[in-house]
């Protein structure tokens, strides 16, 4: 059965918003902005996501936040058939996936844009961001 993602009405298609701290505000209004955030770590260099205050692999306390290229592989996906989510049940189905970013950092997001019978673990993939309310949004991934 063929199924293109992200179809429904915008109504439909309104995403939960997410809730912001003082420790999140830049990273969610930076998806709002249209960037992906990472963090990155002084001592070991290495890249994490979410942004951090800590680093998640040395445990290092300088992190400074990235941006990142926005442009990723798909590594693995899952097609949501069934919700019980009054959030989601206007999106069924779609695509959850792991996006491995061209930073090296991984992370789990949604494919949009994509008749779902072309999903290849593999293909490359490109951010692309949608407004959750004012000062936040979240990032979703279409065929580069």
């Amino acid at each position: 059965m063929s199924a293109d993602t992200n179809t429904k009405s915008p109504a439909a298609m309104l995403r939960p918003a997410p809730r912001v701290t003082p420790e999140t505000k830049a990273y969610w209004q930076a998806m709002h902005d249209g960037k992906l955030m990472l963090s990155e770590c002084e001592a070991c260099g290495k890249r994490s996501h979410p942004p951090q205050g800590i680093c998640a692999f040395c445990w290092g306390g300088k992190v400074k936040p990235r941006f990142a290229s926005g442009r990723g592989t798909l590594n693995s996906f899952s097609i949501i058939r069934q919700t019980s989510d009054p959030s989601f049940k206007g999106r069924v189905p779609y695509v959850l996936a792991y996006v491995d970013l061209d930073e090296g950092v991984s992370l789990v997001s949604n494919v949009v844009q994509c008749d779902i019978d072309r999903l290849k673990i593999g293909m490359k993939l490109k951010a692309v961001f949608e407004q959750t309310s004012e000062d936040t949004g979240a990032v979703l991934f279409e065929p580069a």
